[in-house]
């Protein structure tokens, strides 16, 4: 079965974005692991949202990937590069994970990784804290979760002061 790998950095205080959605806060003078991640993915998944903040950063985000978009809009045309899924996501990332291929990248946004969280099927967890205190913004986990128990597979501290923790689903958890 395929793993699911959330990928993402967050501020200190738990936040992934601005309230507005900006990421401008980033640190973007490294790689810090990004290459060698993105090198086991052939897939990744994300909202309508995220995928407009990808957009910014380069013309065609992850063109040499499968790119699926959830979306709330069931007509929305799927493009080369952006396949748009409508429906169940907890469902559709199920089946996905069933089918051939290598890792998959849960990129975001926040209702996402929070049905994916509660539903168990993240399998990885990979995430960069910045050294920042937003103060406020769109938080990585929220609302009522539940308790996962995780084991620590890594810990990468880079001179800037981003420290990147590596966590897998321990295998007495439940899978989703």
């Amino acid at each position: 079965m395929r793993h699911l790998k959330l990928f993402i950095a967050c501020s200190l205080d738990g936040f992934i974005a601005r309230p507005n959605g900006d990421v401008d806060w980033l640190f973007t003078d490294a790689d810090y692991g990004y290459t060698e991640f993105m090198s086991g993915i052939d897939t990744t998944i994300m909202g309508n949202a995220t995928y407009r903040t990808a957009l910014k950063f380069e013309d065609i985000p992850f063109r040499d990937k499968r790119n699926i978009i959830f979306t709330r809009q069931p007509d929305r045309e799927s493009t080369r590069f952006a396949e748009y899924v409508s429906g169940d996501i907890i469902d559709y990332t199920r089946r996905l994970k069933e089918e051939p291929g290598a890792g998959i990248w849960l990129v975001g946004g926040a209702d996402i990784i929070r049905q994916l969280y509660r539903a168990r099927l993240i399998d990885d967890y990979i995430i960069a804290f910045h050294p920042i205190i937003l103060g406020e913004g769109i938080p990585l986990f929220s609302g009522p979760g539940i308790q996962e128990n995780l084991r620590l597979e890594e810990l990468r501290r880079y001179d800037s002061g981003l420290v990147q923790m590596v966590h897998s689903r321990r295998p007495d958890e439940p899978a989703g």
